[in-house]
């Protein structure tokens, strides 16, 4: 304890001086001396291989010089990440919108921690919005000399948290109503995953609850370097700063600070809830290679990474390429479009363009959220304006229904079911990434997906839809004499209903006021 008091005495009286040079250097050295060493994971006895090994091995395996998993099981997308981290050697690259504080964005935490300890280069990209409020825990964070946070479209008055957000917002900054909505996890320049999954439990779901679905694409190939194209073009833009930019002149936080900040997160292995995640990751940290074989890699002809550009949030002019480039995409379809999203509201435009594909013949079905499934329910309401045009189109339309046990809120259900964003195109066409088909995603933030030309994969996201669609899953929504039916099956009974079904009376009333009000362009 004296040491301890020690450290802490003499780091505080370093940063007082000024000298937080060498402050930083001092917790290098810490860093160094409690990195566990090279060799033997202690924890299983065994050398895992580097990742250039493992991309290699799958690489020869598909026979292709590109190649790309599907990742549909939450466990399986965590694990993957900490395969990445752990097989890493010489850079990780982290973009996400957020990062939260649960269990296992604390356990993620910790193996970038880790991944840092071993000379691995960490850069980690997050929306202000998950780091308004939390400032301190990503500074700390910072604080490692092989770790930089930077933050994207920051707030200006950050000591008021949240309610500075809204004020600052309410006073005419607009560009804070453009968000970063990126994911991607890049290693080594190697492998990328890229989807729709941010940190945070419910992406990860291990509860077995058969609604929830996301979706990520493991990438292996050259095409990876697109995806860190994209990582650099937002780390070096003029929207994004340094969280270390936030600090005040007097702000302590020294070797002693980051080393309880960590023993606090480490605490999390001993959460029950932790237990399904460090179960699965048993084989994982033994033998990540096997983590990697188990996933279906297919060989990929052409992969494109694509991206809005991070001036998006600045600009009222910005080009909108990840909506343009998928409508050029879309309106190719030549037999079938498969659409999966949560926040589904076209437009005029996208419903004219739908309508379009239908005149040609060509078969349409959305899976979106239903009412009671859907954690905004102001989306609801503008997806609503368009669902009657799409089925008179003949468009084929399934809602999700709410997760099971899940309670109702009033301006969204906790129960919310489908995070997935996808489209199949002629069974040959895939796109996975985080662009809702909305008016946010294409208009205010910025996003980014992986584009792959090939039908095995493309085979596999629809078999996503399908699965999504299925009726135990989702209600089908058509039309009888006019009006609105969904039905689904119910246990094995046919259910029947012929309003909003399982939303409240409050949701549904709420939903018919917000779709008169004009709020399109900001769902």
């Amino acid at each position: 304890m004296a040491d301890v008091t020690a450290r802490a005495n003499q780091e505080t009286g370093n940063l007082r001086a000024g000298d937080r040079t060498g402050a930083r250097a001092r917790l290098a050295d810490l860093v160094r001396r409690r990195a566990r060493p090279p060799g033997p994971d202690p924890a299983t006895g065994a050398l895992g291989p580097r990742l250039g090994a493992i991309v290699a091995e799958r690489l020869a395996a598909a026979g292709a010089p590109n190649a790309a998993a599907l990742v549909t099981d939450g466990v399986q997308a965590f694990a993957s990440r900490v395969m990445l981290a752990r097989t890493a050697t010489e850079t990780l690259d982290l973009q996400y919108y957020s990062w939260d504080k649960d269990v296992t964005s604390r356990l993620l935490t910790l193996e970038v921690l880790a991944a840092a300890d071993r000379g691995v280069k960490v850069r980690i990209i997050l929306d202000d919005t998950s780091v308004v409020g939390r400032e301190r825990a990503f500074q700390l964070i910072d604080r490692h000399p092989n770790i930089e946070v930077r933050v994207f479209n920051a707030t200006t008055w950050r000591s008021q948290g949240l309610i500075g957000f809204g004020i600052e917002f309410a006073l005419g900054g607009w560009h804070l109503n453009h968000r970063m909505h990126n994911k991607a996890w890049i290693a080594d320049g190697k492998a990328a995953l890229i989807g729709g999954r941010n940190v945070s439990d419910h992406y990860f779901d291990a509860s077995g609850l058969f609604n929830f679905k996301d979706l990520d694409v493991l990438l292996l190939g050259p095409p990876v370097t697109e995806a860190l194209r994209v990582f650099e073009t937002f780390w070096t833009s003029t929207v994004v700063r340094g969280v270390r930019t936030f600090l005040k002149p007097d702000t302590r936080l020294g070797a002693w600070r980051f080393h309880a900040f960590r023993a606090r997160i480490a605490k999390v292995r001993t959460d029950p809830e932790a237990k399904p995640y460090l179960d699965a990751l048993g084989a994982t940290y033994a033998a990540p290679e096997d983590l990697a074989g188990s996933l279906r890699f297919d060989p990929v002809r052409r992969a494109e990474v694509i991206a809005d550009r991070p001036e998006k949030a600045r600009d009222r002019t910005a080009s909108r390429e990840v909506a343009d480039r998928l409508d050029d995409v879309i309106a190719k379809a030549e037999r079938e479009l498969l659409l999966i999203s949560p926040y589904f509201v076209p437009g005029e435009i996208g419903t004219g363009l739908i309508e379009d594909l239908r005149a040609r013949g060509v078969r349409v079905a959305v899976v979106t959220n239903s009412l009671a499934a859907n954690d905004v329910t102001a989306v609801h309401a503008g997806y609503a304006r368009y669902r009657l045009r799409l089925l008179k189109a003949g468009v084929e339309v399934h809602e999700l229904k709410r997760t099971p046990g899940e309670r109702h809120r009033i301006f969204g259900s906790s129960g919310a079911s489908l995070h997935t964003k996808a489209v199949v195109v002629d069974r040959r066409i895939a796109f996975v990434g985080s662009f809702n088909l909305d008016q946010r995603s294409a208009n205010l933030n910025t996003e980014m997906g992986v584009l792959i030309d090939e039908p095995r994969f493309a085979e596999r996201v629809a078999r996503q839809q399908e699965r999504l669609a299925d009726p135990r899953r989702s209600y089908r929504v058509t039309l009888e004499r006019g009006g609105l039916v969904w039905t689904a099956d119910d246990g094995g009974a046919t259910q029947v209903a012929r309003r909003e079904p399982g939303a409240s009376v409050l949701q549904r009333v709420i939903a018919r006021l917000v779709g008169v009000l004009p709020m399109e362009a900001q769902l």
